[in-house]
């Protein structure tokens, strides 16, 4: 079918450590995320001052092991071309952790370090490569702010949130009115990804420490709950206009789940 477009809704960038320094306020360079060496000599996310959990990488996987299509846009659209993908929708991979750092001010100086990065790197083909805005989830008021900077400054086509439970909140919470209302307002979608980050409230990450299984529920049921929030808790009524996707989370699930909630 030589028509028919491929979109790849869940791309994603290996954020090099060299953007930091050059997007990153530098009073917040210190903040950055790297990699560092616990006490026992495993490998550990540093990000926002704080050590991140533990994250048990499958066999053969490493920090930064993505390939050159993670931080180099010619690289990625040559991939594309090899793969057949037209256009491709690309989220952070660092940027994940954001959302458990606790000082707002060092969330919204990484939020827009990165945003401000991956526009440059969509620049190289700005119709084929796109990235929604990331966006600091824990504070309505800044999430607000960065919305608008992005989608008018930026030219942002969409905003990225994780469905886990962000400074104490569902997706339903009252807080998150005024949130629906601009994205309606200014018609760009709400894409809600999950990370393996174990940083935020997360389903699997009291009972395993196999990283498979976290991530194999992870991804799926904080995607199901996410939905769950949306529609029985009156947002989409609230909010017609509201567009949303949920990505890297199959989509086998969907009949059971709403067929559970007619129920």
């Amino acid at each position: 079918m030589p028509n028919q477009r491929v979109i790849d809704t869940d791309g994603h960038f290996d954020e090099p450590q060299e953007i930091w320094t050059k997007y990153l306020d530098p009073r917040y360079h210190e903040m950055a995320p790297r990699f560092v060496q616990d006490s026992q000599g495993r490998p550990r996310p540093y990000v926002g001052g704080q050590m991140k959990p533990l994250i048990p990488f499958p066999p053969g996987s490493s920090p930064g092991s993505m390939g050159a299509g993670g931080s180099d846009p010619k690289a990625r659209l040559s991939d594309m071309d090899k793969e057949g993908i037209d256009v491709m929708i690309m989220y952070p991979t660092t940027g994940l952790f954001f959302f458990g750092i606790e000082d707002v001010d060092v969330t919204v100086a990484l939020c827009r370090a990165f945003n401000d990065w991956a526009y440059d790197f969509c620049q190289a083909e700005p119709k084929r490569l796109i990235a929604p805005g990331l966006v600091p989830q824990m504070d309505i008021r800044e999430a607000l702010a960065e919305v608008k900077r992005g989608v008018n400054e930026l030219g942002q086509r969409g905003v990225m949130m994780r469905p886990n439970p962000i400074a104490g909140r569902t997706l339903d919470h009252p807080a998150y009115e005024s949130l629906w209302s601009l994205l309606e307002e200014l018609d760009v979608p709400l894409v809600l990804h999950e990370g393996t980050t174990q940083d935020v409230p997360q389903v699997g990450s009291d009972r395993y420490d196999n990283f498979m299984f976290r991530h194999m529920i992870s991804h799926a049921f904080e995607q199901q709950m996410g939905l769950l929030s949306l529609i029985c808790g009156g947002v989409l009524e609230r909010h017609p206009g509201l567009r949303v996707l949920i990505v890297e989370a199959g989509v086998g699930w969907v009949p059971y789940w709403l067929d559970r909630m007619d129920h």
